[in-house]
């Protein structure tokens, strides 16, 4: 009862105790609303970040980059360095396709930061004169090649 009574607020923020659970193991947020003495809170949070894994989203879009330039692989190689941001890969998937994950802790971030990524990598070719074209799937980008 007294355990229950501590992770209350986590329930009233949450809706469940486990989602404010998997809040705090993601960021470690949020554990000043529980109400215990600081070693007893500490302890907690160590379980808490010990035994539960954060939920983890992961998002992907595709991009096409072509470059009929002498230095094309180089101008692709800058753009994909301009790009590069904490938890997100790049993935060669086959001239000229690449795969873009992003992971994030929640569906709507992850889309974010895709659609900013995706944004950059589409400045950045205008900027260095290849040709750029992104989309959520590898089909739409293989139809336009037909």
């Amino acid at each position: 009862d007294k355990i229950r009574e501590i992770l209350k607020p986590l329930e009233d923020k949450y809706g469940t105790i486990y989602e404010g659970i998997e809040k705090i193991a993601s960021d470690n947020t949020n554990v000043e609303i529980l109400s215990c003495e600081d070693t007893l809170l500490e302890n907690l949070v160590g379980l808490i970040n010990k035994n539960v894994k954060a939920k983890k989203v992961e998002v992907s879009g595709f991009v096409m980059l072509k470059s009929y330039d002498a230095d094309g692989v180089e101008r692709i190689k800058k753009i994909f360095k301009m790009a590069d941001a904490k938890n997100v890969t790049i993935t060669y998937i086959g001239a000229p396709v690449y795969k873009i994950d992003v992971i994030s802790d929640e569906y709507k971030t992850a889309e974010k930061k895709l659609k900013t990524i995706s944004e950059k990598i589409l400045n950045a070719a205008k900027e260095m004169n290849c040709t750029a074209r992104y989309a959520k799937e590898v089909t739409e980008l293989l139809q336009h090649e037909k």
